[in-house]
């Protein structure tokens, strides 16, 4: 992989991150079968899906401003080796892997706030 397309996987999860978070907060995001905190809770019912959503939203801001910082960071590593006249390392792509492994960590961190949310509404209903 090199350090291209790992920096486009970074910017791909930060926006993504960035859109459910604007959308849950808002209470636009409807519930979906193809993009979300898709887990059985969350997709048991719109209220479900909305209160879940709800409770990752700071979660989701987190990842999203990690992955701008360290978008920021990986772009000003890039550019100093090709003004430097160096080659860019190809171990420079650890630095936006990790960047995605870390903003996974807090989806999952996320999805569980989600998933408790959700059985919450679910046990509201019975």
């Amino acid at each position: 992989m090199s350090v291209l397309s790992s920096l486009g996987a970074l910017v791909l999860v930060t926006a993504i991150g960035f859109d459910m978070a604007r959308r849950s907060a808002a209470g636009t995001f409807r519930r979906n079968h193809i993009y979300g905190l898709r887990v059985p809770s969350t997709l048991s019912s719109d209220e479900a899906w909305d209160a879940g959503h709800r409770a990752a939203v700071p979660h989701m801001r987190v990842s999203g401003w990690f992955g701008v910082v360290m978008t920021v960071i990986t772009v000003a590593l890039i550019l100093g080796f090709v003004v430097s006249g160096n080659d860019v390392p190809e171990a420079l792509v650890a630095v936006p892997l990790t960047a995605v492994c870390l903003q996974t960590v807090a989806v999952v961190v996320g999805t569980v706030a989600a998933n408790k949310a959700a059985k919450k509404v679910q046990a509201g209903r019975r």
